[in-house]
């Protein structure tokens, strides 16, 4: 380039600050650096030259230029303040707010300084100092609309909505179509939970300016709230379209795909999102919605390695630690699950499922302390602000009012649907044939199904017509599944079925009665019911307790479950059966009969046993069993944990209360239902748990022909083998403390004749109790199910409904 004269070199610099003007950044930016090799230490280029490498985004050349301006013209405020600029840019606030205050001291009435310092001091967490930097710049600039929307949002962060809005209201007034105001006018409505005027904030914003990213992604991001995932997507699309290398497009588009069950999908755009995101922080909760992908998809190695990799890029996302943890629990991989909880921060675990995977093991060295814990934190959030699982209280504590007040805290912190977007239920026609639809994840090989078969197979099909709607993981080797799938009209798989769609799946079908066989248990899917399914929805058999909410319109239960007293503690109206607990009498055992030997159990010896979970067993539990054993010379204890450890500790634990550990028998696990009842004819007493009694166990060992023993609670799951023992005549064996219930075994173990009396008993009312007459049951069932639909089609509210023997 040739020398150029005074007159030249400004004429071309007047050139540059045209084409920056006009948006030619890259010409501008040439011309500047051809002037600079004519005058190196020319200030005006070099600080216009850093304001166009700030723009373009070369913010370590930029920081250089204002550095260099700054030496040659120490004096002028501007550099000072495009210095901050930059640094804020770069993250580093603290010298973005150090560059301003210098600016501020060279000129007091520095509006835009004071703007820059208050950004900074906003991205520092201090918020009432940002307050007060706007409030200068708008002070000494009041028809400028920026410092007015981000006092706005330091407002917002401070939680003073009234005065964020005015801010924002202020700076449409300035400035009528600011899209940011409008944007930020929506977040408020959003934090307010007025969603449809949240929705038209960020859709006037799009029509001011059609190109600002942030109001599609926070207008996509309440539609898949809303649960529109269509329209999401539409707006995900535009945003990829607009700005394609950005990845928070992506991954709200993979969420909704997700949500609508389309895993592969919704699979794709999570790992476009990882691969265009370049924080750590984001993209770790990137990976994470992908390892929840993958574990819906049942790929758990690589749901496992995406939430590894998510722990990797931010130690700190126990969201992903969580998952993880959980994905292990699920996979039965219970060490791993165990450490994984652990390593959550200790106000955020959940306590109810740590506590679980300990009981499971017998591992009591902290029972008590973790126990009192748990209870003490009931009601502290959790991961994601949930509360704890009321299932896992049931294990500590038999207060119904306690279950209450813990199911409806669960469920409200779980709240994931809209019960108003369908609508109301239309009324149909009494139709001749009554449409109930079955929803669970065990039709499979699992309790709820054994319980359940017999009466699914005897239901009148010329009343009834049965759907079943299934989810959750079944083996390919189940071999319950196919004797299940020829009793329903339809059997459908939902799992990959958005709630929202199921719902109006039912609907189309015109399902009468849902019934819930979940609950509150692993795998539930509680949000299908909040959709309302059916015009009446029923809690059964799944959860032993209150669901926490008016979602479901009846429990079944019986008057031992469900006492007069009791049903305050129940949001469900009660249906109460004669027996509540359905029961497939088609078992038999003529030819499956196990001799003691091949069940593993001595000759000559009394055998106590209790078939339920380790998980079940309390220290305070096994130290009555340990003291009957101690007064009853000749006696065993017949348990079924299977975990390794478990056994270990079981063993350890009776040596600690002087019983020698091979008075202890551990039944190994016997696939065919047939032998496994069949070996219980060798129980001479079973042991029941409290506060969590034995369920279909109980059932199983009642049919066996061994009587039972049980401690009366308050909380359902703590009278169901009461309830048993009631429907086959023997409440005989109802004890209430744990002093009855030690002296009644012992009694019992002492006098041989007392037994055989009771077993007799049992074989002889066995055959008349609705709990074994899988026919008379039926008609109950029947009856119930006929009550419910018929109040429904009069127009009346539910009810308690009693059934009568």
């Amino acid at each position: 380039m040739a020398p150029l004269d005074d007159s030249q070199f400004w004429d071309r610099f007047q050139v540059a600050v045209d084409g920056c003007a006009a948006g030619s950044l890259s010409f501008a930016r040439l011309t500047l650096e051809e002037l600079l090799l004519s005058k190196p230490d020319c200030v005006d280029v070099i600080s216009l030259l850093g304001i166009i490498y700030a723009q373009l985004g070369e913010l370590g050349r930029a920081k250089e230029c204002f550095k260099q301006a700054i030496q040659h013209d120490p004096q002028n405020p501007s550099h000072y303040s495009n210095y901050g600029n930059v640094f804020y840019d770069l993250g580093q606030s603290g010298e973005a707010a150090v560059q301003h205050r210098l600016a501020i001291e060279l000129r007091p009435d520095f509006a835009e300084a004071f703007y820059g310092l208050g950004n900074a001091q906003q991205k520092l967490g201090q918020f009432l100092d940002a307050i007060q930097s706007y409030d200068r710049a708008i002070t000494l600039r009041p028809s400028w609309a920026e410092p007015l929307i981000n006092k706005g949002n330091s407002c917002q962060s401070l939680k003073r909505a009234d005065d964020a809005m005015a801010c924002y209201a202020r700076a449409l007034e300035l400035q009528p179509g600011h899209a940011s105001a409008l944007l930020n006018i929506g977040k408020i409505f959003l934090g307010l939970k007025n969603y449809q005027a949240a929705l038209d904030s960020f859709k006037t914003a799009l029509q001011l300016n059609p190109e600002c990213y942030d109001a599609y992604m926070e207008s996509a991001d309440l539609l898949i709230r809303l649960l529109h995932f269509k329209e999401a997507q539409d707006y995900c699309l535009k945003a990829t379209q607009l700005a394609p290398r950005h990845a928070r497009a992506y991954f709200l588009m993979g969420i909704s795909f997700y949500k609508l069950r389309e895993l592969t999908q919704a699979i794709s755009f999570f790992e476009k999102a990882i691969s265009l995101e370049p924080q750590d922080v984001t993209k770790s909760v990137y990976y994470n919605a992908l390892g929840a992908c993958f574990r819906n998809a049942e790929e758990p190695k690589k749901s496992e390695e995406s939430y590894q990799q998510a722990i990797k890029l931010d130690p700190e996302n126990m969201v992903a630690r969580s998952n993880l943890a959980d994905l292990y629990y699920s996979n039965r991989a219970l060490e791993l699950a165990h450490k994984a909880f652990k390593e959550i921060k200790p106000d955020l675990q959940p306590l109810g499922l740590v506590h679980f995977i300990e009981c499971l093991w017998c591992d009591w060295a902290a029972y008590a302390e973790s126990t009192q814990r748990f209870l003490d934190q009931l009601p502290c959030p959790r991961i994601n602000d949930y509360m704890e699982d009321p299932w896992h209280l049931q294990r500590v504590s038999d207060s119904a009012s306690l279950a209450c007040i813990t199911a409806t805290n669960y469920k409200k912190s779980i709240k994931n649907y809209d019960e108003n977007l369908l609508g109301a239920l239309p009324r149909r026609p009494q139709k001749k044939k009554i449409r109930i639809g079955f929803f669970s994840p065990d039709f499979k090989a699992h309790p709820v199904a054994h319980l359940l078969l017999g009466v699914l197979q005897k239901l009148n099909r010329e009343k009834f017509e049965l759907f079943a709607f299934s989810f959750g993981v079944v083996s390919p080797q189940d071999t319950t599944r196919p004797k299940l799938l020829p009793l329903f009209t339809q059997f459908i798989d939902i799992n990959q079925m958005h709630e929202a769609d199921v719902a109006r799946k039912a609907r189309e079908l015109e399902i009468d009665i849902a019934i819930d066989l979940a609950g509150i248990t692993a795998d539930n899917r509680c949000a299908l019911f909040g959709y309302r399914l059916a015009p009446v929805q029923v809690n059964f058999l799944g959860y032993m307790g209150t669901i926490g909410d008016c979602t479901e319109d009846y429990i079944i239960g019986d008057a031992v479950t469900i006492p007069a007293d009791l049903k305050k503690y129940y949001y469900e109206k009660v249906v109460t059966l004669p027996s509540f607990m359905p029961y497939d009498d088609t078992h038999v055992m003529e030819g499956v009969r196990l001799t003691r030997a091949e069940a593993g159990l001595p000759e000559g010896e009394f055998i106590f046993a209790c078939f339920n979970p380790g998980a079940k067993i309390t220290p305070m539990v096994f130290d009555s069993w340990m003291r009957i054993l101690a007064a009853v010379p000749h006696s065993r204890l017949w348990l079924s944990p299977r975990e390794e450890i478990a056994v270990n500790n079981l063993k350890s634990e009776a040596k600690k209360r002087g019983i020698r550990e091979e008075r202890i028998i551990f039944a190994p696990k016997i696939k065919d239902v047939q032998r496994h009842i069949a070996r219980q004819q060798h129980i001479d007493l079973f042991l029941d748990t409290y506060p969590y009694n034995a369920h279909a166990t109980a059932a199983d060992a009642l049919w066996a022909g061994a009587p039972l023993l049980t401690r009366l609670g308050e909380s359902m799951s703590s009278r169901v083998a009461a309830s048993l023992l009631t429907a086959v005549g023997l409440s005989e064996l109802i004890t209430t403390t744990p002093e009855e219930y030690e002296a009644m075994a012992i009694n019992l173990a002492m006098h041989p004749e007392k037994i055989a009396a009771l077993k007799t008993k049992l074989a002889t009312n066995r055959a008349m109790s609705p709990l074994f007459n899988t026919r008379l049951y039926t008609q109950y069932f029947e009856a119930a199910l006929t009550a419910m639909y018929e109040r429904s089609q009069a127009g009346l509210p539910p009810d308690d409904i009693e059934i009568k023997a």
